[in-house]
C-alpha cells in the first residue's frame, strides 16, 4: 500500500525497547537522512533531516525615477524639426523622432535606490508614535518571556490600548484634512479613498516564472517561446489532423457580402492629433522606448506637427513603422499554478506613439465598417454603443420567447482556445480584401500584421525577442476591431433552427425545437457547421470547456438523463458522422456568461447568490471609510462601487421573484448600515430615506423604464391628442411575465397614466420623473406593480 503511495519507510531501527513503533513515510525528491537517538524515555526521539536546498527569492531593490519634466519641456522645444519634413522613408523619420525624445529623456532621468530602512512610513505616525509603537512591542515580547507576571500583562495591556488609540485617531484626522484638501476633485478623492480602504494593493509580480529553468532570463526565454508558438502550434495541429495548408484555406476565405466602396486612410491633422493625446491615460505603462503619455501631454504643442508627419507619411505609403512592430509582453496572472505560462495571458506594452497611429486608423476603420454595414447585428463587443447588457439582453430574451411558446430549447456556449493569438494573418488579409480594403491601406495592414516581435519583462529581467506569426497584438487598439472583422462570417453563418449571439470571441448558439429529440438533431447538426468554419479559419475549440444548458420551465419539462449533445470535429463533420468517438459535451445546470450566471430556468438564484458575496466582500471598505468621509461623500462611493455592481444587467436578473431577491437586498442595506453607522435592527424605510437611494426591486424598475425611454420610445415628440400606449406581448408563462420585453412596456404604460406630459417630452427630466414617481411606493405596493393589468 505503502509503495502505491508513492511512500517509504524512513526508520530501520527500534524506537522502543525492540519494536519499531515511531515511524517516519518519506516521499521526497531530495536526499533524506533519518536518526533515532539513545533512548532516554519509554520511546526513543527520532529525528529526520531532508537535504533541500534553499531557494531564496529574487529580491528586487527598492528604486525610484525622477523625471525632470521641465528640462525636458525646454530641450525638445529648441529641436528644429525640419530636417524631418525631407524624409520620404517612414522608418527613417520614425527612428529620427524616437531617438530626439529617448535621448532627452534619459538625459534628465534619475534612478535612484533607496534602501529599506529609509523608505518612507505612514504619513500619519510621527516620531513619537514610533517610539511609543518600540515601547508596546518591547512589552509585548517581555510579557511572552514572563507569562505568570500578571502586572506585566495589565501594563501591556493598557499601553497597547491607548497607543493603538493614538494610532487610529491620527489616521482619522490624517485622511479627513485629505478629503477636505481634495474636494471638488473627484480624481485626487479617489485616491485618497483607495488609499484608506487599501483598494490600491498592486497584485505581487509572478517571480515563480523566473524559476523555471537555472537562470531568470533561461526562463522568460520559455515563457516567450510559449507565448509566441502558441497560435502556431494550435494552427498547425488543425492543419495536420485536416491534412491542408494554410495557402489553401486562404483561397476558401470568402465572404457572401461585398461592399462596392473601397476604404481610405484620409489624412489626419494636429487637431485629431491633439484630441488623441488628451484623451491618453497618463497612467498607462510606456512602451520599449520609454516614452510615456504624460511627456506626449506636456509637450503636445511641441510634438503635434513631427507626429502628424509621421501618422500622414506611414499613411501614404502604406508602411508601419518598424520599431513600433516590438512589444514588451507582461504575463498577467489568471488562475491556477503560478509556475506555468499557461496560466498566464501576455498583454502587450506598445509605444505610445504607435497607439496614437493605431487610434487613427482604428477610427477611419470602424467609421468604414459602420457605413458598409460589414459589422453583424449578432455582434456585440468592441461596438461603441453596445454593451454587454446588450448582449445579455438579447439572449435572455430569445430563451424567454422559445420557452413561453413550450419550445425545446439548448444554449451551447462555446469556449475558443486562445482565439486572439491563433488568428491566421493570410486569411485576415484576405477577409480584409473581400471587405473593401485594398491597395495601399491593404499594404499598410500586411505591414502591421507581420513581421512582429515581442520579449518579456519581469521586474529587471527582460527575455530575448521572438517573431509572432499568428494573432493580432493584444493591447494594441487595432486588435479587437481586426478581430471582430476575422470573426465576422461566424456571425453571419445561417444555420437551420439556430440564433448567435457574439461579444468578441465569446459565442453562444442557442438551438429550439418542438422536441428534445428534435433539439439533439438540430444541434448536432448546427455544431458541425460551426466546427467546420473554425477548422476552416484555424480556430480551435475547446471542447472540454464548451457547455451546454437545456432551458426549461419547470424540471418536469428537462429532456431525461440519456439526452446528450457530441460535437463533432474533422472529419465527422464534414461527413455527417453520428457514430463515432468523438466529444460528448459537458451538460451544465448553470454557466457564466459575461459576468451573470445563466441557469436552465431562468429564476437568476445562482446569479443573486453570487452578487450578493460579492457585494458584502464591500463591507470592510465601507468600514474603514465612515472614519474619515462625511455621508455625501460615503453615498457617492457606494453608488459607484456598490450599486454598479447591483445593476450590471440588472434588467435581465432584476425580474426574478422576491424570494430570491431577498438576499441581495439583505447585502445592500448591511452595506448601506455600516457606511452610514446605524444600528443593526435600524428601519429599512428610514434607512433608504437617510441613504436617499433606491432598494434593489425600485433600482430594476428604474434601469427599465430608463432602457425603454431610450432605445424605444421615439426620439422626436409625438403630437398626439391621446396617450400613446405601447404593445405589451402576449405571454404564457411566468418566465414571460418576469420578462424585459413584457415588463418595460407594461411600466412604461403606467408612467404614460400618471403624467400626460412624457408624449412630449422635448426638455423633460425623465430620471428625476421617474425617481419621484418610484418614492411614492413602498414594499409591498411596488411587487404589486407587476400584476397590475394596463
Amino acid at each position: 500500500m505503502m509503495a502505491f503511495h508513492g511512500l517509504r519507510q524512513g526508520i530501520d531501527k527500534a524506537t522502543r525497547q525492540n519494536a519499531c513503533l515511531d515511524h517516519f513515510m518519506v516521499k521526497c525528491k531530495y536526499d533524506c537522512h533519518t536518526f533515532v537517538f539513545d533512548a532516554f524515555t519509554d520511546h526513543s526521539p527520532i529525528l529526520i533531516h531532508i537535504n533541500k536546498p534553499i531557494n531564496k527569492k529574487p529580491t528586487q531593490p527598492f528604486t525610484k525615477s525622477f523625471i525632470d519634466y521641465e528640462c525636458i519641456r525646454s530641450e525638445l522645444k529648441k529641436i528644429d524639426w525640419d530636417f524631418l519634413y525631407s524624409c520620404k522613408d517612414v522608418n527613417e523619420a520614425t527612428a529620427n523622432v524616437s531617438q530626439n525624445i529617448q535621448t532627452i529623456i534619459s538625459k534628465n532621468t534619475t534612478v535612484v535606490t533607496i534602501s529599506k530602512k529609509l523608505k518612507p512610513l505612514k504619513p500619519w505616525i510621527t516620531i513619537g508614535m514610533m517610539k511609543s509603537i518600540r515601547i508596546r512591542d518591547k512589552l509585548f515580547k517581555k510579557t511572552k518571556k514572563q507569562p505568570n507576571d500578571i502586572n506585566l500583562l495589565q501594563e501591556y495591556s493598557n499601553y497597547r490600548q491607548i497607543c493603538n488609540k493614538i494610532i487610529k485617531h491620527s489616521k482619522k484626522e490624517y485622511y479627513a484634512n485629505e478629503l477636505k484638501k481634495t474636494a471638488g476633485n473627484n480624481k485626487e478623492t479617489w485616491k485618497v479613498i483607495k488609499e484608506l480602504c487599501n483598494l490600491t494593493k498592486s497584485k505581487e509580480p509572478p517571480l515563480e516564472l523566473l524559476k523555471i529553468k537555472d537562470l531568470p532570463v533561461e526562463s522568460l526565454n520559455e515563457v516567450n517561446t510559449y507565448f509566441t508558438s502558441i497560435g502556431s502550434e494550435l494552427a498547425g495541429l488543425t492543419m495536420r489532423i485536416m491534412k491542408t495548408s494554410e495557402s489553401a484555406l486562404v483561397t476558401g476565405a470568402t465572404d457572401n457580402f461585398t461592399p462596392l466602396n473601397c476604404m481610405y486612410l484620409a489624412p489626419t491633422d494636429t487637431y485629431e492629433i491633439e484630441r488623441i493625446i488628451v484623451q491618453l491615460d497618463s497612467n498607462s505603462a510606456a512602451g520599449g522606448d520609454k516614452i510615456s503619455a504624460r511627456i506626449l501631454k506636456l509637450n503636445c504643442d511641441t510634438l503635434l506637427e513631427p507626429i502628424a508627419f509621421l501618422c500622414n507619411l506611414s499613411f501614404s505609403t502604406g508602411v508601419f513603422p518598424t520599431l513600433f512592430k516590438s512589444a514588451v509582453v507582461c504575463p498577467i496572472f489568471k488562475s491556477g499554478e503560478r509556475d506555468k505560462p499557461t496560466n498566464y495571458r501576455p498583454i502587450a506594452l506598445l509605444s505610445i506613439l504607435s497607439k496614437i497611429i493605431e487610434k487613427l486608423v482604428n477610427r477611419r476603420l470602424i467609421n468604414y465598417a459602420n457605413n458598409s454595414g460589414l459589422i453583424s447585428i449578432n455582434q456585440y463587443g468592441f461596438r461603441s454603443g453596445i454593451s454587454t447588457e446588450d448582449a445579455v439582453l438579447k439572449l435572455t430574451s430569445m430563451i424567454t420567447d422559445y420557452v413561453d411558446q413550450g419550445e425545446s430549447c439548448v444554449g451551447v456556449f462555446l469556449d475558443l482556445q486562445k482565439a486572439f493569438d491563433t488568428v491566421s494573418i493570410p486569411i485576415l488579409l484576405r477577409r480584409l480584401e473581400n471587405l473593401g480594403i485594398r491597395g495601399t491601406v491593404l499594404s499598410w495592414f500586411e505591414d502591421y500584421l507581420t513581421n512582429r516581435q515581442q520579449c518579456v519583462r519581469l521586474g529587471s529581467y527582460l527575455s530575448e525577442s521572438a517573431k509572432c506569426t499568428y494573432g493580432v497584438p493584444q493591447g494594441s487598439t487595432l486588435g479587437p476591431s481586426l478581430f471582430l472583422l476575422y470573426i465576422n462570417s461566424l456571425c453571419n453563418l445561417s444555420i437551420p433552427g439556430a440564433d448567435l449571439v457574439m461579444f468578441a470571441d465569446d459565442t453562444v448558439v442557442l438551438f429550439h425545437g418542438k422536441t428534445w429529440p428534435e433539439v439533439r438533431v438540430l444541434t448536432e447538426k448546427g455544431l458541425c457547421r460551426v466546427t467546420t468554419w473554425l477548422e476552416d479559419n484555424l480556430l480551435t475549440i475547446n471542447a472540454l470547456k464548451t457547455k451546454y444548458l437545456c432551458f426549461s420551465k419547470t424540471k418536469a419539462n428537462e429532456p431525461d438523463i440519456s439526452f446528450e449533445i457530441k460535437i463533432h470535429t474533422f472529419p465527422c463533420n464534414r461527413n455527417c458522422v453520428r457514430d463515432c468517438s468523438c466529444t460528448v459535451l459537458a451538460r451544465v445546470p448553470t454557466v457564466k456568461y459575461l459576468g451573470v450566471i445563466l441557469d436552465d430556468k431562468l429564476n437568476w438564484s445562482s446569479h443573486i447568490s453570487s452578487l450578493s458575496g460579492r457585494a458584502r466582500k464591500l463591507i470592510h471598505v465601507f468600514r474603514n471609510l465612515r472614519l474619515a468621509a462625511d455621508q455625501k461623500l460615503l453615498i457617492s462611493t457606494y453608488k459607484a462601487l456598490c450599486q454598479s455592481i447591483l445593476t450590471y444587467c440588472i434588467c435581465t436578473w432584476g425580474c426574478a421573484a422576491k424570494t430570491y431577491l431577498l438576499e441581495v437586498e439583505r447585502a445592500q442595506r448591511a452595506i448601506l448600515k455600516v457606511a452610514l453607522g446605524l444600528p443593526y435592527r435600524y428601519s429599512t424605510d428610514c434607512l433608504y430615506k437617510d441613504a436617499n437611494v433606491l432598494p434593489i426591486r425600485k433600482l430594476f424598475i428604474y434601469q427599465v423604464l430608463r432602457r425603454f425611454h431610450s432605445k424605444v420610445v421615439p426620439s422626436e415628440p409625438l403630437m398626439l391628442r391621446r396617450v400613446p400606449r405601447f404593445y405589451i406581448p402576449s405571454v404564457k408563462s411566468a418566465i414571460g411575465q418576469r420578462h424585459f420585453n413584457y415588463i418595460a412596456p407594461k411600466l412604461y404604460n403606467m408612467v404614460l397614466l400618471e403624467d400626460n406630459q412624457l408624449v412630449n417630452f422635448k426638455n423633460f427630466n425623465f430620471k428625476n420623473f421617474i425617481i419621484n414617481w418610484l418614492r411614492q411606493f413602498d414594499y409591498e405596493s411596488t411587487e404589486d406593480l407587476f400584476y397590475i393589468q394596463v
